[in-house]
């Protein structure tokens, strides 16, 4: 059969003289279960290690959305005592599942509050998708180094280097419909009804952290396949009555939460058209191929020459009909719902399936100039990279012992990619340099920094973040939610246990909360401030908003960030008195 099975005569572990790219010696042909399994274990650990420096830190990688979506609401969910429907300052969170935000409390609950505990979730999401991409490859190639060359191109990419830090529905849902995928594949080779039952389970928990969206992978991949292959056709057509007990599982698992909360709450409708049109469906937009582009970097260029030369890929190499066109037809997509609608880069993780099973296959190329032209040319566009931002954290005197780990790092990076002509050590190579720089140098810069003595001043006291996201994460540093507001009302000002609300903003927001202070009749004063590099809704914006040129002129000439920091102010409330108090 030609899905999951052999159609080909095909030597697992053989390679032609000329090829030099097997650096990965099994010891027999055809690896045993237990190779097979321990060696899924180790790539399973490093993708673990890889993507766990930085994660600990409040000024690691991050985005504005993991502080308000995927940490507060578990918080929220343990002050209010709250499981089935996930909730935020005692508001229900309707517009997404609940799947991330039962499993971070779950975390938060035995490991304790901390991101660490948090953020591990992703992690191992994250680790998992990688092998998931290892299996698929195993499970239509039977070749274990092509197999965890894929998983490992994976693990290389900036794209698994950045979402795999921080806490977000997208690697998650990937991870849940790529595995779907992967059991769909063995219950094609063995009818196994237990594996379809996998595939409800995987598919319910992937609809169940993202909505249909979980479908995506999964559908595309599947679709691929049946316009490709006869065969698998036919089996869909005699499996029918074993999918539709798959199809009923699905829906048994998925539903109740659903309909519970759509019986339970009459806005839920509302939101869910209020998501429906923040996406701007119809809107063409060309952003998930470039974006495609620069995750896979620094495969890029690889992935390139896959797609303009592909007669120098070995397509036989995967027992199924049409390999070029499936996998093609698979990216292609697999892309194609996100052409449509407004998406973050992000939405895309799960298209990175694909394209590491296209680059993998270089593993065999009929050429060493095949890989080591491109390998060329993403280590020049790398170095130029590394190499600009080694020159700009020098000139501000920022990390220089973590730069000196990246650049060893680089070094090792630029020897295998320069040689280009084995693709273990490009992986791990690319792997390592990702990993330094963004688990070692980024967090070390000091972005959403926040100074000690502030954890000192809210023990114990309510807290308000007014119209600003900053300070960010502070709400899991402290292990509460606390309460951020556009506007304040009498009610948010009230004391609990005896202590008065702290209230944060930004320099530009104070005149608006003065304002809205003296409105509410309320005493106030500054009593503290700092400044901080601010992440905002992109990991690599970091100036304050508003920003000019000049202060970027007086940072560089003072090589200092200090023009370019965002100012954090807080306020304390005075005893109220019933009539506006300006500031003394």
């Amino acid at each position: 059969m030609c899905v999951g099975g052999s159609s080909r005569s095909h030597d697992p572990s053989g390679l032609p003289a000329r090829c030099p790219m097997n650096t990965l010696s099994l010891g027999s042909a055809k690896p045993s279960r237990r190779q097979r399994i321990l060696l899924l274990t180790l790539l399973f650990l490093a993708a673990v290690v890889a993507l766990s420096p930085g994660i600990a830190q409040i000024t690691g990688v991050t985005t504005a959305d993991e502080n308000q979506l995927t940490l507060r609401v578990p918080l929220s969910m343990m002050e209010h005592d709250v499981w089935i429907v996930p909730q935020l300052e005692g508001v229900p969170r309707l517009g997404k599942p609940p799947m991330l935000n039962w499993l971070t409390r779950a975390s938060f609950e035995v490991f304790g509050v901390s991101l660490t505990s948090g953020r591990m979730v992703a992690v191992l999401f994250a680790a998992l998708l990688v092998v998931v991409v290892a299996l698929i490859g195993f499970e239509w190639t039977g070749d274990l180094p092509y197999s965890l060359c894929a998983g490992l191109i994976m693990l290389s990419t900036v794209g698994m280097t950045i979402e795999g830090r921080y806490l977000m529905l997208d690697v998650p849902t990937a991870a849940f419909s790529g595995l779907a995928f992967y059991w769909c594949l063995r219950w094609c080779r063995t009818r196994s009804v237990w594996l379809l039952a996998g595939v409800a389970i995987a598919l319910s928990a992937g609809v169940l952290t993202k909505g249909p969206v979980a479908f995506v992978v999964f559908g595309s991949g599947v679709l691929a396949l049946s316009m490709t292959d006869s065969e698998f056709r036919s089996i869909i057509w005699r499996g029918k009555a074993a999918l539709a007990g798959s199809s009923l599982l699905f829906l048994g698992l998925t539903a109740p939460w659903f309909v519970y909360v759509y019986t339970s709450y009459p806005d839920a409708s509302s939101v869910l058209q209020g998501e429906v049109a923040a996406r701007n469906i119809g809107d063409l937009t060309f952003l998930p191929v470039i974006g495609l582009l620069l995750m896979v970097f620094p495969w890029t260029f690889v992935l390139i020459s896959v797609l303009i030369r592909p007669h120098t890929v070995p397509f036989d190499l995967l027992r199924i009909k049409r390999p070029k066109v499936t996998l093609l037809l698979w990216l292609g997509l697999s892309i194609l719902p996100f052409v449509l609608v407004k998406v973050y880069v992000r939405y895309l993780i799960g298209s990175l399936i694909p394209l590491a099973l296209l680059c993998a296959m270089m593993i065999r190329a009929n050429t060493e100039r095949a890989v080591r032209v491109p390998a060329r040319l993403a280590m020049i566009a790398t170095s130029f990279t590394v190499l600009s931002v080694a020159a700009v954290f020098w000139w501000f005197r920022t990390g220089v012992t973590e730069l000196g780990v990246v650049l060893a790092a680089y070094a090792v990076f630029a020897i295998f990619w320069w040689q280009g002509n084995q693709l273990f050590p490009m992986a791990l190579s690319a792997t390592m340099l990702w990993m330094t720089l963004a688990g070692v140098l980024y967090p070390a810069v000091g972005f959403n920094e926040i100074p000690q003595r502030i954890f000192e001043a809210v023990k114990g006291r309510p807290v308000i973040i007014y119209k600003d996201k900053q300070p960010r994460l502070l709400p899991v540093a402290v292990g509460r939610s606390l309460t951020q507001r556009q506007v304040l009302g009498p009610s948010d000002l009230a004391s609990e246990g005896g202590q008065s609300p702290l209230l944060f903003t930004t320099e530009e927001h104070s005149a608006d909360l003065e304002q809205n202070l003296q409105a509410l009749g309320v005493a106030y004063e500054r009593v503290e401030s700092y400044k901080t590099l601010n992440a905002r809704d992109k990991w690599v914006r970091y100036a304050r908003t508003r920003s000019t040129v000049d202060d970027w002129v007086l940072a560089l000439k003072s090589r200092s960030l200090e023009p370019v920091k965002l100012a954090i102010v807080i306020y304390a409330l005075r005893p109220r008195t019933g009539i506006p108090v300006p500031v003394p």
